[in-house]
């Protein structure tokens, strides 16, 4: 597995008209995939997705999750 980056790194992704943004991302060493929502201040992630992660859905917490580079 590669290295976490430290910070916030540019990240360019081609997607088609209407076509949805598609991430693979890593959350507590966990591979997930989210949907990217341009126009959000945030990123809402599902308690099913959470618990596989190991992060207890019922406590409100930040959370880093990283991009995993192609």
């Amino acid at each position: 597995m590669e290295p976490v980056p430290s910070g916030p790194e540019p990240l360019h992704i081609a997607v088609g008209a209407g076509a949805p943004v598609m991430v693979t991302a890593l959350l507590n060493g966990v591979v997930l995939t989210l949907m990217v929502d341009t126009g959000a201040d945030r990123t809402l992630v599902s308690p099913a997705a959470l618990s596989r992660a190991g992060v207890d859905p019922t406590v409100g917490s930040d959370y880093g999750i990283y991009y995993d580079r192609p």
